[in-house]
């Protein structure tokens, strides 16, 4: 477990953080369970670090796993996780849930009624069928991260921020949004090849 600890502890350490997606302020962290799916590359783990390395200490309290990690082969879920409660543990994120080997929903479940301080956020693939393997826990909600918009990749390319327009003024007030775009940035130079 300790060795969990000192990677996740690396992996945060050297983590750039300039850059969040907009995903990231419309989870509501405070639920028991969240999970974060999306296809492969989507940026779903970098997500979930920036969040925590923005939000947390790092300490005992949380910590970051992978499935896809040599630590969990033939290891039991919910004994990890109760390991991780008794050490003072409260907020888990478990990336690759999809590569667990037994019922993840029974065991988070278990675990969660058990524990009513510690909150998990799951991370996955989009192909992964949530609601049936989370069938019997009742408070969760999946966020599906979708690649990056062309205000999230103006903002990672240039450092340009623009505000989320709502598609009223996209429709109608677009001039209005074309010009402050076009007052900060060039945006046809973005699409050369």
């Amino acid at each position: 477990m300790e060795e969990l600890f000192e990677r996740f502890a690396l992996k945060i350490r050297n983590l750039d953080i300039k850059f969040s997606r907009c995903l990231e302020k419309k989870i509501n962290w405070n639920q028991k369970l969240v999970i974060v799916k999306g296809t492969r590359g989507v940026g779903k783990t970098t997500l979930i670090l920036h969040y925590v390395k923005s939000n947390y200490k790092i300490d005992k309290r949380v910590l970051y796993v992978s499935l896809d990690d040599v630590f969990f082969t033939g290891y039991n879920l919910s004994e990890f996780i109760e390991n991780f409660v008794s050490q003072g543990g409260k907020h888990l994120f478990i990336d690759e849930i999809h590569k667990y080997n037994g019922d993840f929903g029974e065991e988070i479940k278990e675990v969660l009624n058990k524990f009513e301080k510690l909150r998990i956020v799951l991370i996955g693939t989009s192909v992964t069928d949530y609601q049936s393997k989370l069938q019997f826990i009742e408070d969760y909600t999946v966020y599906d991260l979708q690649g990056l918009s062309l205000r999230e990749y103006i903002y990672f390319k240039e450092g340009v921020k623009f505000p989320i327009l709502t598609i009223e003024q996209i429709l109608f007030d677009n001039f209005t949004a074309c010009e402050r775009v076009s007052m900060k940035i060039d945006i046809l130079s973005l699409f050369d090849s």
